[in-house]
């Protein structure tokens, strides 16, 4: 058994899972939904699916959020159940019934993210930013870390 950990933001919650072997890690799923979009602040998720009663939390337990849109327009389905940490607001991992058993870990979170590397599927590529499916071939400045503001090609604003 694989062990594998991760925590939220302010590392106030902590989440811990099993997986098989070291060989079979899980593919990412990316997901370009307008609900993921908004819950997490970022333009998509990368997931994995882990086997619900895996995961175990060694400090704070998640706060649960149930998700009951009223329309189709935000992508997500009826019934999503997202776990967060209650100080920071760190989305963990949610549960979808049409998923039964699983959670869908977001690969963010985790101590050891560049195990994931395969990409399984991506989905709602209608819904993906333009500028996202070729954000790493346009040859936009790159920095290994956070580069100081005047080496920055376009500097913040400054405030009034």
């Amino acid at each position: 058994m694989e062990i594998f950990n991760g925590q939220c933001t302010c590392g106030s919650t902590k989440i811990q899972f099993g997986l098989p072997k070291a060989d079979e890690i899980p593919n990412q799923i990316i997901c370009h939904c307008l609900f993921c979009k908004r819950i997490t602040g970022a333009c998509f998720t990368r997931s994995i699916f882990v086997p619900r009663a895996s995961i175990t939390f060694p400090a704070e337990t998640p706060k649960i959020y149930y998700h009951q849109p009223t329309t189709s327009t935000s992508g997500a389905a009826p019934g999503l159940k997202w776990h967060f940490c209650s100080t920071c607001g760190n989305q963990l991992f949610s549960e979808n019934p049409l998923a039964a058993g699983q959670a869908i870990v977001r690969v963010g979170i985790l101590d050891r993210q560049d195990e994931f590397t395969k990409i399984q599927m991506q989905l709602f590529c209608k819904r993906a930013n333009e500028w996202v499916k070729d954000i790493f071939e346009n040859g936009a400045g790159k920095f290994d870390e956070m580069p100081n503001l005047d080496e920055m090609p376009n500097r913040p604003i400054a405030g009034p």
